[in-house]
């Protein structure tokens, strides 16, 4: 957490295809217009600041596994969330492990 208050605190759903194109719900504070977001260190597409409480974006190719999530003001504060949302294959039969679809973070 920054002293703005900039935080990630949750993200749903935690699991997504890994081929991207999910819609990924941010919530938290401090978010501002213009915000960037990577994923996995990607940048993620179609980000839309809601609010200073919510960003959705559309998930970049993932690779299998647990990844981190960082969004950057245009005045150059950020904020990390570490695996805080996973990719599976598109092949893997069996998806998603069993768990909650929304997880709570710590910067």
């Amino acid at each position: 957490v920054t002293q703005s208050g900039l935080m990630i605190s949750s993200a749903y759903p935690i699991c997504a295809r890994a081929n991207g194109g999910s819609v990924l719900h941010l919530l938290g504070g401090g978010f501002a217009s213009g915000a960037a977001v990577t994923i996995g260190g990607t940048p993620a597409a179609n980000v839309t600041v809601i609010d200073a409480w919510h960003i959705d974006v559309a998930l970049p190719p993932l690779a299998p596994g647990w990844a981190t999530i960082v969004v950057r003001n245009t005045t150059g504060e950020s904020t990390t969330a570490t695996n805080a949302v996973t990719g599976y294959s598109p092949l893997d039969p069996d998806g998603c492990p069993v768990g909650p679809r929304q997880r709570s973070v710590r910067p």
